[in-house]
C-alpha cells in the first residue's frame, strides 16, 4: 500500500521493483462465491431485470488451513481430552488498482468500493 508520506512516483517505482518478487507468476485471478457472502451483497430487481450489487476494494477471501496434528491428553482432573492444532491463513484481496486503469460501463466507483449492475431476463436469474 502507499504511504500517506510517499509521492505517487515513489510508490511506482517500488511497486516495480517489488511486483517481480512478491508475483513472480504474474496476473492472479481469485474466484469467491457471492453467495452469502456479506462482504459481496447484491439482489435482483425484476422489475429492471438487473442483478445489482457492490464489493469493496479489499476483499477477504476465504480462508485456507491445514490440520498440523492432535494428540490425546488428560487435565489435572484426570478428564481424556483431544487436542488438534490448526494453521489458518488469510487473504486480503485488493483490487483498487485494477479498477483505476479501467472505466467500466457496468460499474461505478466510489471511494472504496464498486456497485455494479448486471442485466439479466427474469427467466435466467435464478440460475
Amino acid at each position: 500500500m502507499k504511504s500517506e508520506y510517499e509521492k505517487q512516483s515513489e510508490f511506482d517505482e517500488r511497486r516495480t521493483k517489488m511486483d517481480p518478487v512478491l508475483n513472480p507468476f504474474g496476473q492472479l485471478i481469485v474466484c469467491q462465491s457471492v453467495d452469502d457472502n456479506d462482504d459481496a451483497p447484491f439482489n435482483y430487481n425484476a422489475e429492471s431485470e438487473s442483478f445489482t450489487g457492490s464489493f469493496k476494494f479489499r476483499l477477504l477471501a476465504d480462508l485456507d488451513f491445514k490440520k498440523t496434528g492432535s494428540y490425546q491428553s488428560k487435565t489435572r482432573m484426570g478428564v481424556r481430552a483431544s487436542v488438534e492444532s490448526f494453521v489458518d491463513f488469510s487473504y486480503i484481496v485488493d483490487s483498487s488498482a485494477a479498477f483505476d486503469e479501467k472505466n467500466l460501463p457496468c460499474a461505478k466507483v466510489n471511494y472504496n468500493s464498486v456497485t455494479y449492475s448486471v442485466q439479466i431476463d427474469h427467466k435466467s436469474a435464478p440460475l
